[in-house]
């Protein structure tokens, strides 16, 4: 198998999970492609689709717009599609169903094998933007069918069965659609300190459907209630001054630290420096998204972070309740603020879940499981 991965951002700390799963896939990957991608990347070739022409000298810029004036150029579409005929690539893995309906020009037609990993906002066709939540983030019937029309020329992959039931409601065949599970490293188990506050962990982007809100609530009402606990908040997006607000108006002060956006890095060691971690999944009342599956919340496990969060999307796909942490019906905060309490009161209780997360990472969301069953999808057409 000769094969190229497209995602429109590469990198991003938000998305190592691509990275991870570019990694699994060598020596196959030929070839890794995104709007900005580096010229090479783990010894293979990057292709950027949008390169960075500001950052060039300005009169190199100026001859280069003199030149396709005279002689126009070969687009960035046009230039790749002559890049995997030359690559030979014969199986191409594109991130998001949006980016594979928007660079159809690019493969359309080639005698390559598509595939199209569904991740969450990409099947939610009635979600709403973040930022402006009146705006439908796809439009409606016109994306349903662009969905059915891809899936004519390409195979889809949904990372949750969550995902999978969107896609059949919206009228992809069956036998169109592959189920595969995201994957993390297997962690060191680290024990928790009895005679410390609870050190709570929010991580991720700062949106509805994630209840960043309700976590600020939930942890503020565990305090008043006499539970011992800090809570540190990482991620940035439209819920950020909210939750900071939240903060303060309901007197949290050292409580609780808001650090923006972290790197892997920075990610892992907060992961390696929490007792449990928090979410608060549900139905996003402004952008009417849900959780398709929750990488962070395995990635959380695998440290041994028990997860306390709503029952949500795909979320119920990965935390067990009473066995890897808790899911409560979304917006119900006081059974959210009593299991709160209950893992800071009763540290061996966390310590179990703690191993049950772990313990359940490894057997059913690995990095070899993810591999082996990507690697089957890839090769079964």
């Amino acid at each position: 198998m000769r094969l190229a991965i497209m995602i429109p951002r590469w990198g991003i700390p938000s998305e190592v999970w691509a990275l991870r799963s570019a990694k699994a896939l060598a020596p196959d990957v030929k070839l890794v492609v995104a709007d900005e991608a580096p010229s090479e990347w783990e010894g293979v070739p990057g292709f950027a689709l949008s390169p960075p022409e500001q950052l060039l000298p300005f009169a190199q810029r100026l001859r280069r717009r003199l030149q396709h004036r005279i002689s126009p150029p070969i687009s960035r579409p046009q230039l790749l599609r002559k890049r995997l005929e030359t690559l030979e690539i014969d199986t191409l893995l594109i991130h998001y169903a949006t980016f594979a309906d928007s660079t159809r020009e690019i493969w359309e037609g080639l005698p390559i094998r598509v595939f199209v990993r569904c991740h969450g906002y990409d099947i939610h066709t009635n979600g709403r933007e973040d930022l402006w939540p009146h705006r439908l983030h796809h439009d409606g019937d016109h994306y349903r069918a662009k969905l059915r029309s891809l899936s004519k020329d390409a195979s889809l992959i949904a990372n949750s069965k969550h995902t999978r039931s969107s896609l059949l409601a919206d009228g992809i065949p069956p036998e169109k659609i592959s189920l595969q599970y995201f994957g993390v490293p297997t962690q060191n188990l680290r024990r928790t300190d009895s005679d410390t506050p609870l050190r709570c962990l929010y991580l991720g982007r700062m949106v509805d459907c994630k209840g960043a809100d309700l976590v600020v609530r939930g942890f503020a009402s565990a305090l008043k209630g006499g539970l011992s606990a800090r809570l540190t908040m990482a991620g940035e997006g439209p819920l950020l001054t909210t939750c900071e607000l939240l903060a303060h108006d309901l007197g949290l002060g050292e409580k609780i630290r808001f650090l923006g956006s972290v790197t892997e890095a920075e990610a892992s060691e907060l992961y390696q420096q929490s007792d449990v971690f928090l979410n608060h999944h549900r139905t996003g009342p402004l952008t009417n998204r849900e959780e398709a599956f929750g990488v962070t919340l395995i990635e959380a496990m695998s440290h041994g972070l028990p997860v306390l969060t709503g029952r949500s999307g795909g979320v119920p796909e990965s935390v067990i309740d009473g066995k890897t942490g808790f899911l409560v019906e979304p917006g119900d905060i006081e059974t959210y603020t009593s299991h709160l309490s209950n893992l800071g009161q009763d540290r061996s209780l966390l310590e179990q879940l703690s191993k049950n997360s772990q313990n359940h990472v490894r057997a059913h969301f690995s990095i070899e499981q993810e591999t082996a069953t990507l690697a089957r999808i890839l090769e079964s057409q």
